[in-house]
């Protein structure tokens, strides 16, 4: 603040603003003390928060390696990506699979016949309808909107699952026909029209259609030329009719091409009307045309234009799975197929039924060793800077700003020592060192790719085992499927002891006679139930009203109209019948496991329920697993049991058991060992160290952050005070230059007056 009021003696001729800096100087080291500690801990907060930053990313990669999901993602590789390509979801089965593309799914496309233009009012009025599958738009055409070009608007603004486009098929005349395609592939969706279209020239997307015959420009013919009676080829195509010898009408030969005068088929009588075949050998035929009397010349020609109104046949997709007698063909609506291999969706390219395609489906090894190598980068980048913070660098005689800190010192023994461990349960690939890693001379780690690659091709499961968690069941009815951070790692194993097996809710009838020897019959009376399922509802269901012979039947019939119920299907609801000799009873089961499942029967107008061995039927509601893991409490969710949060060891645990009650017996049906491999430890070691509310780091960050404010604080009101201590030393100096200069003044006047004095006593 030095200069800020200038006093500098006038009088006293002393330099009072160096005074008052010098004297401010002293009175502010304590200032300067304190803006050096806040320096040091932003710095150190800017150490922490980089650190945090590096463990996350050494986190997040140690994370995904510790998830299932990661080692259960597919890759799907195809030998003929021009032909297949594919994708596969997590878990999807492993194997190679020969495919061949017999067909592919295309949509199906109609053209009407040709107009002369696009604009004129042409068309009748009245409604077009359109239908694909059983989907049918009606199309209203009016005066406002009776043109090729109004047509195609309409069409397209009312229908979702057609589109209309006029083509220019470039013929010389009536050359814009209106082409419709089906928004969607297969055969399934193919479009039919109905037209109800009057006055005018309405489209018509049903029959074939033939131009009239346009002479070449260098004819020498004057009679007139016309096309005859309706188009019977099987496909669109262009002929031409070519005078072969001169002369008039039954003396003149023609021949006909229909691929641009590359082939040509045999000479044959011009008579005044003629056959024009489809295949050129007479035996087709595809459209006639009428010649009135008149000259022909030599090479004199005919064209003729012929359309049909299928442009694309609508198809479906057809793949064949292996190449033996026993292949599988499967069909497709679309070339996208979700469900010929589960969790695998096959794209189709193109169809080539003379190539197998081979499809892989693997785990997916490149992502997998991408991640580890990911890993070890992150991983040295964290360690480096921990000792860059931490260290001492002798060549640049510099400190690392954490030099000493015991935390970090103790954060770089945990991670090496995290990484480096070994894991139990693996004989050959047991550690990072049998994957490939080294350690480098300055410490530093190095990943041989070969050798991971290798490892994953040899041992994926150990692999696995290295860097997630796994739980291992002496009990195949005891499945591990998860456990979090706060379970405990035991290879001893813990003991699983079931109390209560889950079930499932159901309702058991009362006891039938046999319909075998008892027929039982279903009419108008008694044919409706109503169920409920997990507190789902049905809708009447209405059963099929004829004489039952069999219980078997009669439970089909209630698991079919279950089945097609809008609220019941997809809940895998079962009916089963249960033959006892001359009686029997059914049983409708619930899908879920658990408490909240049950089943109960409803009263229909015309209840089938009491013919049936239903109104009084004995409903039990399902019940969830229970037990202990470990002798620790644990909550049964249906199948699931969870060791409960605050458990010493078996917290966040989760097992699924599938025993029956039947399984249950004194004592533990099972034990599970649970192994951490160094992807989990490492990702509970990081999130430790970097949790945003009681990572170590946090902690650290928040007590810098904290020195910060406070030392800022501190420095805002010391400045204060020194500012009010500058302004009253400036008050001082200016009073003693005005005592100085008053004196100054009396001195002065003074001495006026001695030497007046003086005078005048002379």
């Amino acid at each position: 603040m030095s200069g800020l009021t200038s006093v500098d003696g006038i009088i006293s001729g002393l330099k009072t603003s160096d005074i008052i800096d010098a004297i401010m100087a002293v009175e502010r080291r304590r200032v300067t003390l304190l803006e050096a500690r806040q320096a040091r801990a932003n710095t150190e907060l800017l150490s922490y928060q980089s650190m945090s930053a590096k463990l996350l990313l050494l986190q997040s990669d140690a994370d995904a390696l510790s998830r299932a999901a990661t080692f259960d993602s597919r890759s799907a590789t195809s030998s003929n990506t021009d032909i297949i390509t594919a994708s596969a979801a997590s878990r999807a089965p492993v194997g190679t699979y020969d495919l061949t593309v017999t067909a592919i799914a295309r949509t199906h496309q109609i053209a009407s016949q040709g107009f002369a233009d696009t604009t004129s009012a042409a068309l009748g009025t009245g409604t077009l309808g359109i239908a694909v599958a059983d989907n049918t738009t009606t199309v209203t055409i009016d005066n406002s909107n009776n043109t090729l070009e109004g047509l195609r608007d309409a069409i397209n603004a009312d229908c979702t699952n057609v589109r209309a486009t006029i083509i220019n098929d470039g013929g010389a005349t009536h050359q814009y026909r209106l082409l419709l395609t089906s928004t969607s592939t297969g055969l399934a969706n193919t479009i039919s029209i109905t037209n109800n279209l009057a006055g005018g020239t309405s489209p018509d997307f049903s029959a074939a259609a033939i131009t009239a015959p346009l002479p070449a420009n260098t004819n020498s013919y004057t009679g007139s030329a016309a096309a005859a009676g309706a188009y019977t080829g099987a496909s669109g195509k262009t002929y031409i009719v070519q005078i072969v010898d001169a002369g008039a009408i039954g003396a003149a030969t023609f021949r006909v091409s229909e691929d641009g005068g590359t082939t040509w088929g045999s000479a044959q009588t011009l008579n005044a009307t003629i056959d024009v075949y489809d295949n050129l050998n007479g035996s087709d035929l595809g459209a006639k045309m009428t010649f009135t009397a008149g000259e022909f010349a030599a090479g004199d020609q005919f064209t003729i234009r012929a359309f049909v109104p299928t442009v694309q046949q609508a198809a479906d997709a057809k793949i064949e799975i292996g190449a033996g007698a026993g292949k599988i063909e499967i069909t497709s609506a679309t070339n996208r197929v979700t469900d010929a291999i589960p969790g695998v969706t096959i794209s189709l390219v193109s169809a080539d039924a003379s190539k197998t395609v081979t499809l892989e489906i693997a785990p997916d090894k490149t992502a997998i060793a991408s991640r580890v190598k990911s890993l070890i980068t992150n991983f040295n980048n964290a360690v480096d800077y921990i000792t860059s913070q931490s260290g001492y660098d002798s060549t640049s005689r510099t400190a690392g700003v954490l030099l000493g800190n015991t935390t970090m010192i103790r954060l770089q023994g945990d991670l090496r020592s995290t990484l480096l461990t070994a894991v139990s349960g693996n004989a050959k690939y047991n550690s990072l060192f049998s994957l490939g890693l080294s350690i480098r001379d300055n410490g530093s780690l190095s990943l041989n790719e070969s050798t991971l690659a290798a490892a994953l091709e040899d041992g994926f499961d150990d692999v696995a085992r290295i860097f997630k968690t796994t739980g291992t069941s002496t009990n195949a009815k005891i499945a591990f499927i998860n456990a979090t951070s706060a379970t405990r790692e035991s290879v001893a194993g813990y003991d699983v002891n079931i109390t209560q097996a889950a079930s499932r809710g159901r309702i058991t009838g009362t006891v039938i006679d046999d319909p075998a020897s008892t027929p039982l019959v279903i009419d108008s009376t008694n044919n409706q139930l109503i169920v409920t399922v997990d507190g789902t509802t049905s809708q009447i269901l209405q059963l099929t009203q004829k004489t039952y012979t069999s219980g078997a039947a009669l439970a089909l019939e209630i698991q079919t109209r279950i089945n097609q119920d809008s609220y019941l299907s997809g809940k895998g609801v079962a009916v089963s019948y249960t033959d006892e000799g001359a009686t029997g009873y059914l049983e409708i089961r619930s899908s879920l496991y658990g408490a909240g499942s049950s089943v109960s029967i409803g009263s229909p107008a015309n209840n089938a329920a009491g013919v049936l061995g239903l109104a009084d039927a004995t409903a039990a509601a399902g019940t969830d697993v229970a037990g202990t893991i470990n002798g620790e409490a644990a909550t049964g969710n249906g199948q699931f049991l969870t060791g409960n949060t605050g458990n010493a060891y078996t917290a966040g645990i989760k097992l699924r058991v599938t025993l029956e009650p039947e399984d249950l017996a004194e004592g533990a049906q099972g034990a599970i060992s649970i192994t951490k491999g160094v992807g989990t430890k490492l990702t509970e070691l990081t999130n430790g160290m970097t949790h945003s509310v009681d990572g170590v780091l946090a902690a650290k960050s928040k007590t810098a952050q904290t020195q910060i404010d406070n030392a800022s604080s501190r420095i805002k009101t010391m400045e204060a005070a020194l500012e009010i201590r500058r302004k009253r030393l400036v008050a001082k100096f200016t009073a003693m230059e005005k005592a100085l200069a008053a004196m100054q003044t009396q001195s002065s006047y003074i001495g006026l007056q001695l030497a007046a004095l003086t005078n005048r006593q002379q």
